[in-house]
């Protein structure tokens, strides 16, 4: 299932808020659903770790230029872009935008 959500910048304290959001939206559920998250060995992920160390939830981080490693992500990059292309701002992206490029991920036959 792809959970996509608008991130204010592209830095560790947003991420460690889009995070805590998700923590806060799922709350005893959050380990159960996210048993693990895949990230590149960037900055803005510099803090996940400590996000979720009191939960049971694995962080791995990817090798610089393996994206290989996260195929799922990469796949789901690939179906995002077909309606969000690179480059384009994503506030000028509306949230309804953004809800309907998830469920019609998340409708697509087939296993990813």
């Amino acid at each position: 299932m792809a959970i996509i959500i608008r991130v204010n910048a592209k830095d560790a304290p947003s991420i460690r808020e889009a995070v805590c959001d998700l923590k806060k939206k799922y709350g005893e559920q959050f380990t159960k659903i996210f048993k693990t998250i895949t990230a590149d060995n960037v900055y803005e992920f510099a803090d996940l770790s400590k996000i979720v160390e009191k939960d049971e939830t694995q962080i791995h981080f990817t090798h610089p230029y393996t994206s290989c490693e996260r195929g799922t992500n990469e796949r789901h990059n690939g179906l995002i872009r077909r309606f969000i292309p690179k480059g384009k701002a994503i506030s000028a992206v509306s949230d309804q935008t953004i809800s309907y490029v998830g469920t019609w991920c998340n409708q697509l036959p087939g296993e990813f």
